[in-house]
C-alpha cells in the first residue's frame, strides 16, 4: 500500500510541476489584441506599465523595446509593435530576449516578464 502512495505521491509532483512550466510558458507567450485607443496612448501605457521600476525603453521605434536593468541580472527585454487598420489599432507584445533554465526550458524571471505583459494588455485592452 505504501509502494502506491508513493508512485501516487510521484505522479502529482511530476504532474504539478509539468502544470506549473506550462503556466509560466503561456504567461509570456506574445500577445495580440486590438483596441480604439490612439498610438500615443498605447507607447505612454508601454512606458508606463512595462519600463516602469527600474526597466528603461530602448528603442523607440516600431517595435518599441524595453530592457530590463543591469542589477536585476540576465537582462531580458520586451518588444511591442503597433499597426493601424480601418480604425483599429492592433497592438502585438511579447518577450523578444528571453533567458531559460535547463532542463525544462521554463523562461528566467518568468513572473516579472508575465506581471509587465498582463498589466500593459489590461490597461489599454480594457479601454474597449
Amino acid at each position: 500500500m505504501s509502494t502506491a502512495l508513493e508512485v501516487l505521491f510521484l505522479l502529482g509532483l511530476f504532474g504539478g510541476a509539468w502544470a506549473y512550466d506550462r503556466w509560466l510558458k503561456r504567461g509570456v507567450a506574445p500577445k495580440e489584441f486590438a483596441t480604439r485607443r490612439n498610438r500615443d496612448e498605447i507607447r505612454e501605457q508601454f512606458t508606463a506599465k512595462v519600463a516602469g521600476h527600474g526597466w528603461q525603453i530602448v528603442d523607440d521605434d516600431n517595435p518599441m523595446v524595453a530592457l530590463s536593468p543591469v542589477l536585476a541580472g540576465r537582462r531580458q527585454r520586451i518588444s511591442m509593435a503597433i499597426a493601424e487598420q480601418d480604425g483599429t489599432t492592433h497592438v502585438r507584445i511579447w518577450v523578444s530576449r528571453r533567458w531559460t533554465e535547463e532542463p525544462a526550458r521554463v523562461p528566467y524571471k518568468a513572473h516579472t516578464l508575465r506581471v509587465r505583459m498582463n498589466a500593459f494588455e489590461r490597461a489599454v485592452a480594457g479601454v474597449n
